[in-house]
């Protein structure tokens, strides 16, 4: 089908196990805190909850994307030192 589509890995999280898994990957011991877009005092104010989906994938029957974090640990083992 014709079209734009936004594609993601399957799965979800949010920006603070993004991180602590990306660190937990490659094997660097980081203290990694929890905390919100209002403690954070972003500029941009932001959904409390917003989480992407390949909705249009989906129904067009070609969602093939696999585990963001299998995906994560597929492109952090291809970096350079790892």
């Amino acid at each position: 089908p014709c079209g734009v589509y936004h594609a993601t890995n399957n799965g979800e999280c949010s920006w603070y196990e993004f991180a602590k898994t990306i660190f937990e990957i490659a094997g660097i011991t980081m203290k990694v805190e929890e905390t919100t877009a209002a403690e954070w005092n972003a500029p941009a104010t932001r959904p409390s909850r917003s989480v992407l989906e390949n909705a249009a994938l989906q129904s067009a029957g070609i969602d093939r994307m696999p585990d963001w974090k299998d995906a994560l640990k597929r492109y952090l083992s291809k970096k350079p030192g790892h």
